[in-house]
């Protein structure tokens, strides 16, 4: 297998070594690994890396290699569970693949510093209790863990490396912010999450540290103000699929692309698994404020099914540019990606796929890359 990709494009990055991401969100920690004992309670640690090599058949695009690594701990106590989950990465290239197309790798660039070299970061440490009929987390966490999920399109170790199969574009989630949220879950009927949070987490503030995070009343600049990121879901099963649709909303001031002064954000989405057979597929809907957000709508489709052994997937995605965005050098963007995994043991895994991309960032000039992108990856995962 890892022959038959070097052929397609690859072959140039044979010298590559092996490296680290492992996806685990917050509310949904996995717990196959060894515990120790605290205070009569098991506390558990986690952790995995992640190796991916990518590259374009576009030669102004120059190929990479980047790695990540992710280690989460939890901590049970007598009324909940903390969560201390720690991450690191290389640092992404200029003029390489990450850098120019930017929904290529959704690994990338998720613990970097204020000059966006790599580095290891405490990204989320937070709590979580029984409240009332549902659960309360709070502390630094990352809203995208507990909205617009999906068995099928969430993990870009695992599953679809493209960013735009990982979360909803259309949505405005802060990085990792300081906020709560509160899950209630009906055996019997609709489930609902809740969250509120800064607009601004870790990875949005210029400097990108944990002073300017903590510091949520401060001003994005001398004309910007930050505000909140708010969002309501609700979950229930219709006809044998799990349907998700939610509100969401950005306080902070955004300039308007007419440059008549600022806005909020604001949008809503949806999200539905399902199954056919031995295949399980997943879509994505959304719509947010064309007045300050890039994108305008966003629709997806994607699936997973056993071959040979194998996982494959496939998806396409369709991101329409807001109106009072377009130039006469942007347009909207489609994605589409396929991927084969090959699940070696619970904790290997070795993952070629080929991604389609016309108008990378709604960039339709061809002045800095081509405008439609085929990109070839290879990814190595492990997790202990």
């Amino acid at each position: 297998m890892k022959k038959d990709i070097l052929k397609t494009g690859v072959s140039s990055l044979t010298l590559l070594s092996c490296l680290v991401s492992y996806a685990i969100y917050a509310h949904e920690t996995d717990t196959r690994h060894g515990a120790a004992s605290s205070s009569g309670l098991n506390a558990k640690v986690e952790g995995g890396m992640t190796f991916t090599a990518q590259a374009s058949d576009d030669s102004r695009v120059d190929d990479e290699a980047f790695a990540s690594f992710d280690l989460v701990t939890t901590i049970p106590t007598r009324g909940g569970e903390w969560v201390i989950y720690l991450e690191g990465n290389t640092t992404p290239q200029a003029d390489h693949v990450s850098t120019l197309i930017g929904e290529s790798n959704g690994d990338v660039g998720s613990a970097t510093n204020r000059d966006g070299d790599g580095r290891i970061q405490l990204s989320e440490i937070h709590y979580t209790t029984d409240v009332g009929p549902g659960s309360l987390t709070v502390g630094l966490v990352d809203a995208s863990g507990f909205l617009d999920g999906s068995d099928v399109a969430n993990d870009e170790t695992s599953q679809f490396l493209g960013g735009t199969f990982v979360n909803n574009p259309t949505i405005g989630f802060p990085d990792y912010t300081l906020g709560f949220a509160y899950h209630i879950d009906n055996k019997n009927g609709p489930d609902y999450t809740f969250f509120l949070g800064s607009s601004h987490g870790l990875g949005d503030n210029s400097k990108k540290s944990y002073s300017q995070l903590v510091n949520v009343g401060d001003d994005i600049d001398a004309t910007h103000e930050k505000g909140v990121f708010a969002a309501a879901e609700i979950g229930l099963p219709i006809a044998g699929t799990s349907v998700r649709a939610g509100i969401w909303t950005n306080t902070s001031d955004q300039d308007r692309h007419d440059g008549n002064g600022t806005d909020e954000n604001y949008g809503i989405y949806g999200v539905v698994d399902g199954s056919a057979g031995k295949v399980k597929w997943n879509m994505r809907l959304g719509w947010a404020n064309e007045d300050v957000s890039s994108a305008e709508s966003f629709i997806s489709f994607a699936g997973e099914m056993p071959v040979a052994g194998m996982t494959l997937g496939a998806a396409i995605g369709h991101v329409k540019q807001s109106d009072p965005a377009q130039t006469a050098t942007t347009d909207d963007t489609t994605h589409a990606e396929i991927y084969l995994r090959h699940d070696y043991s619970d904790s290997f895994s070795i993952t070629p796929s080929i991604q389609f991309i016309e108008n990378s960032g709604f960039d339709s000039s061809n002045s800095s890359f081509d405008d439609s992108q085929t990109i070839f990856s290879l990814r190595a995962n492990y997790a202990f």
